[in-house]
Protein backbone atom coordinates (compact mmCIF):
# COMPACT_ATOMS: atom_id res chain seq x y z
CA UNK A 1 0.00 0.00 0.00
CA UNK A 2 2.86 2.39 0.75
CA UNK A 3 4.10 2.09 -2.83
CA UNK A 4 0.80 3.37 -4.16
CA UNK A 5 1.06 6.53 -2.06
CA UNK A 6 4.63 7.10 -3.20
CA UNK A 7 3.47 6.81 -6.81
CA UNK A 8 0.81 9.45 -6.13
CA UNK A 9 3.38 11.80 -4.67
CA UNK A 10 5.64 11.26 -7.68
CA UNK A 11 2.82 12.08 -10.10
CA UNK A 12 2.04 15.30 -8.23
CA UNK A 13 5.75 16.18 -8.07
CA UNK A 14 6.09 15.63 -11.82
CA UNK A 15 2.92 17.67 -12.40
CA UNK A 16 4.34 20.59 -10.41
CA UNK A 17 7.55 20.44 -12.44
CA UNK A 18 5.51 20.31 -15.65
CA UNK A 19 3.53 23.36 -14.55
CA UNK A 20 6.71 25.25 -13.68
CA UNK A 21 8.22 24.40 -17.06
CA UNK A 22 5.13 25.66 -18.91
CA UNK A 23 4.16 28.77 -16.96
CA UNK A 24 4.15 30.85 -20.15
CA UNK A 25 1.45 28.63 -21.69
CA UNK A 26 -2.23 28.39 -20.90
CA UNK A 27 -2.60 25.36 -18.64
CA UNK A 28 -5.79 23.71 -17.52
CA UNK A 29 -6.57 20.72 -15.36
CA UNK A 30 -7.40 18.90 -18.61
CA UNK A 31 -4.04 19.63 -20.20
CA UNK A 32 -1.97 18.77 -17.12
CA UNK A 33 -3.96 15.59 -16.45
CA UNK A 34 -3.61 14.61 -20.10
CA UNK A 35 0.15 14.86 -19.81
CA UNK A 36 -0.03 12.01 -17.29
CA UNK A 37 -2.77 10.07 -19.10
CA UNK A 38 -5.29 10.65 -16.32
CA UNK A 39 -8.83 11.91 -16.37
CA UNK A 40 -9.15 15.47 -15.17
CA UNK A 41 -11.44 14.29 -12.37
CA UNK A 42 -9.00 11.70 -11.02
CA UNK A 43 -6.03 14.04 -11.36
CA UNK A 44 -7.85 16.86 -9.58
CA UNK A 45 -8.81 14.58 -6.67
CA UNK A 46 -5.28 13.17 -6.46
CA UNK A 47 -3.66 16.62 -6.55
CA UNK A 48 -6.03 17.97 -3.89
CA UNK A 49 -5.47 14.96 -1.61
CA UNK A 50 -1.68 15.21 -1.81
CA UNK A 51 -1.30 19.00 -1.76
CA UNK A 52 -4.20 19.93 0.52
CA UNK A 53 -5.52 22.48 -1.98
CA UNK A 54 -6.96 22.32 -5.45
CA UNK A 55 -4.96 22.99 -8.57
CA UNK A 56 -7.03 26.12 -9.17
CA UNK A 57 -5.92 27.67 -5.89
Amino acid sequence: MEGIFMDHYKVVERALLHIEDHLQQHLSVDSVAGTFNMSKYYFHRLFTAVMGCSLNQ
